[in-house]
């Protein structure tokens, strides 16, 4: 409510949350929830483990940091912390290019034939050139049609 302050007055602001006004006010000056003092000693734990693994350390070996610092904190917990204040691990994972796909626009699908294709009903070379076991990509097929009663 204090950043709201310049634009809404803390009167209004109250009522909109349905919050009292004296309630807003003895908020004020109550310490801190033990959760969120423990968070706070925690997330300074957290930051120098993330700083002293040069900035490398995600989550999993955050945690098995601190249990080897003999602190007991829940990966929930230690995520939600870290993602607050922006700390993020290194995957090297995402440096990896396992696959190269351009967009839908230009992309081209080849089938291995000895000869190419041509419109003669086993394969269809589209305008693109497309063609995968006989079939043309563009095309649709032909819905099956059901016999029915006869």
């Amino acid at each position: 409510m204090k950043a709201s302050q310049a634009d809404v007055s803390v009167p209004a602001t109250c009522k909109t949350l349905g919050v009292s006004y004296s309630g807003y006010h003895d908020g004020l000056d109550r310490p801190a929830c033990p959760r969120a003092q423990a968070n706070v000693v925690l997330l300074e734990q957290i930051r120098q483990a993330h700083r002293a693994s040069d900035a490398t350390y995600g989550m999993p070996r955050i945690q098995a940091e601190l249990a080897d610092q003999g602190v007991s904190a829940g990966r929930t917990r230690i995520a939600h912390l870290m993602r607050t204040v922006g700390l993020r691990g290194v995957s090297r994972w995402r440096a990896w290019c396992v696959t190269t796909k351009r967009g839908k626009v230009g992309r081209r699908h080849t089938a291995a034939l000895s000869e190419p294709a041509s419109s003669n009903g086993l394969g269809h070379t589209g305008d693109r050139g497309c063609v995968l076991a006989g079939v043309p990509l563009r095309n649709k097929l032909p819905k099956r049609q059901s016999l029915g009663a006869m």
